[in-house]
């Protein structure tokens, strides 16, 4: 179910979500999530024994090593439940890989990266070469 609302959803239009108050990816990245991802992404690739305080183990060290080598491009974000945020990433790497994060708010537009999950999604090489093109100004590096 989430591959296929995914692909819909890039292939649409710039409008990426219904369910949520945001209308379009330019609101994805004028809201600010971005740059939480890259700070969350950033905190979370030190390893545990290199920085006291750091990392917990509840969040993948070497998968946001690897988000934090490539760019990254926000495909799709939806209310969470409880609270929070539940946000879809694409990363630029060979092959495409994607992410699900679940971005806790601690504060006023801050948020905790709670959840690092990958996930697939099934598609033809035409998804894939449109998602590299149609949004290749909102691709992020860190």
């Amino acid at each position: 179910m989430i591959k296929l609302l995914l692909s819909a959803i890039l292939f649409l239009s710039l409008n990426v979500y219904a369910d949520s108050p945001k209308c379009n990816i330019l609101d994805l990245y004028t809201s600010g999530i971005v740059d939480e991802i890259k700070r969350n992404v950033m905190y979370f690739s030190v390893p545990p024994e290199n920085c006291a305080g750091c990392a917990s183990s509840v969040i993948p060290i070497l998968d946001c090593q690897e988000i934090a080598s490539h760019k990254f491009l926000v495909i799709a974000q939806f209310p969470a439940s409880p609270s929070g945020e539940n946000v879809y990433i694409a990363i630029d790497s060979k092959p495409m890989r994607y992410f699900k994060l679940w971005m806790y708010p601690i504060g006023e537009d801050i948020y905790q990266m709670r959840l690092l999950k990958e996930v697939t999604i099934k598609a033809d090489e035409e998804f894939f070469i449109n998602l590299k093109t149609n949004y290749s100004k909102f691709w992020q590096g860190f």
